[in-house]
């Protein structure tokens, strides 16, 4: 392999890392644009935040449950 093919297979690596979709990469290994690449990263940026806000939602819809599932079980002995 040569150094080129390296590099390439390293940027897809680390966009993949990133969880960009393999459509996206396809786009930015062939344009190579610093503009288009900036703007690929900062959606995937407001992407993952939008994620990170819906996990953390259910994190507290889960421990709001163990808590109501713990007080039931407590009465119940009471």
């Amino acid at each position: 392999y040569s150094t080129r093919q390296f590099e390439c297979l390293n940027t897809i690596r680390y966009l993949r890392a990133l969880d960009i979709p393999l459509d996206e990469i396809s786009k930015v290994i062939k344009n190579r644009n610093t503009d288009d690449i900036a703007n690929l990263l900062l959606r995937q940026r407001k992407e993952v935040i939008r994620r990170k806000n819906e996990l953390e939602m259910i994190e507290r819809k889960i421990d709001n449950r163990l808590k109501q599932l713990q007080d039931a079980l407590s009465s119940e002995i009471g």
